[in-house]
């Protein structure tokens, strides 16, 4: 919950070495760490953190994400990817790695392999915000490829729930900008 918090300095304390003498030798504790080092920017430290939890457990889902991260970010995209399938071999419902799947597959150039992953991510969105985030996403690739009539679907879900988001209603103007009915895009 500290993560969540975003109080990434009390997290590291909380799993220091010398207060988890044993019970820190874990991927659970490694990846922790990792994510909270990451939180305070600290790339290099998170990346060592996320390796030593592949130390402990080589197919720990969270910890290839996380290294999939850093290793997209650096520019190795492909090596990103490849990390993310190993985790979703072990974890297919991961809503970070199917997420972080797409985004990859999109970076890649292949829009149909990141609107399948986007769409794999749906039924693991189990939170509200979550879900309208996948689907704010889905909405975006599906403009990519055309397919105009489930993109008005998951606008309509999001604009249900959260009709001030401004990318929802961004991709909504961007509809009907598309179908030349300006003055609707225009209000929007």
């Amino acid at each position: 919950s500290l993560l969540d918090q975003e109080k990434f300095q009390e997290v590291l304390d909380e799993t220091a070495p010398e207060r988890l003498p044993t019970a820190g030798q874990s991927a659970e504790i490694a990846s922790l760490r990792a994510r909270a080092f990451l939180g305070l920017d600290r790339v290099p430290a998170a990346q060592a953190a996320f390796k030593e939890a592949l130390q402990y457990d080589p197919d720990y889902p969270e910890a290839l994400v996380g290294l999939a991260k850093i290793t997209a970010a650096d520019g190795r995209p492909v090596a990103g990817l490849e990390l993310v399938e190993r985790a979703l071999v072990r974890s297919p419902s991961s809503l970070d790695a199917l997420l972080l799947q797409g985004d990859l597959q999109r970076v890649l150039g292949n829009p149909q392999g990141a609107l399948t992953a986007y769409e794999r991510a749906m039924p693991a969105a189990k939170l509200k915000r979550d879900e309208l985030n996948v689907r704010l996403t889905l909405a975006s690739m599906q403009i990519a490829l055309g397919k105009n009539d489930d993109v008005m679907v998951n606008l309509a879900v999001v604009l249900k729930e959260a009709p001030e988001s401004p990318t929802a209603n961004y991709l909504q103007a961007l509809m009907e900008f598309r179908k030349n009915n300006y003055a609707a895009a225009e209000n929007r």
